[in-house]
């Protein structure tokens, strides 16, 4: 499937063609990222705790780095430790949580899935409005790319839902002006009631990106942050010297 990111979805024009194989899913695994370098351990026990606690937060990088992937991971374990009902909304499959949970062999999978498809009459909102109203401890919107979909997560948040962990096309110092302008492109509010409301919607973020080295590139979380007030600060940061993680 070819997919297309747009500023100001992202910093510039990327294409990205995705194939999702059996072969594919069962290579997405704790163990794998955490042997390859991707993360230690700390990390995602970070990012599981936030979504534990309903913390709502993006994944940020380029397109193809692997950002649903590394949903699927945090997922996996959410579902592991508490075998939650998911309700995932998106606009076309992208995630396939189910089909994963069912590859790596998990048991006890609750998943509705909503799929939406752009240019369709009903926006994405009305349906998710319905849509919200079945019981649910996790609301998924695995990649936003469109303003309804920010909508959809300010929504949810005065219903007193919360959204789990989402990918996006960003860099944490863009991440909430970002979200603020895809939500302006469609629906006309003043700027920075729309940024406000994000604020304290979206609180923290992840970003994974590619690191280069002597020994070649690698896919890297370059670090966990929180965002307060308008401020971008890290809790966990790659140091490229020191080749560590540096703890806030």
């Amino acid at each position: 499937r070819l997919r297309w990111a747009l500023p100001p979805v992202a910093d510039h024009v990327s294409a990205n063609i995705r194939k999702h194989t059996e072969e594919d899913m069962k290579m997405i695994t704790l163990e794998k990222y955490l042997n390859d370098g991707v993360m230690d351990r700390k990390i995602f026990s970070l990012l599981v705790g936030m979504a534990f606690s309903g913390i709502t937060y993006g994944i940020l990088g380029p397109g193809g780095v692997g950002k649903t992937a590394l949903l699927r991971v945090i997922l996996r374990e959410v579902h592991e430790r508490l075998h939650p009902r998911f309700l995932i909304s998106e606009n076309g499959a992208e995630l396939h949580l189910r089909e994963y949970l069912e590859i790596v062999g998990s048991e006890k999978i609750d998943v509705t899935s909503l799929q939406k498809w752009s240019g369709e009459k009903e926006t994405l909102s009305h349906i998710f409005a319905n849509f919200m109203q079945a019981k649910g401890e996790f609301i998924i919107q695995p990649e936003v790319l469109m303003p309804e979909e920010v909508d959809n997560m300010i929504m949810a948040s005065r219903r007193g839902h919360i959204i789990g962990p989402f990918t996006f096309h960003s860099y944490p110092n863009k991440f909430i002006d970002a979200l603020t302008d895809l939500y302006l492109q469609r629906f006309k509010s003043d700027r920075d009631s729309v940024k406000r409301t994000i604020s304290q919607d979206v609180l923290a973020s992840c970003h994974y990106d590619i690191t280069y080295s002597t020994k070649g590139k690698k896919r890297k979380i370059i670090g966990v942050y929180e965002h307060v007030d308008g401020h971008v600060k890290p809790i966990y940061e790659w140091d490229q010297k020191k080749g560590k993680y540096e703890e806030y």
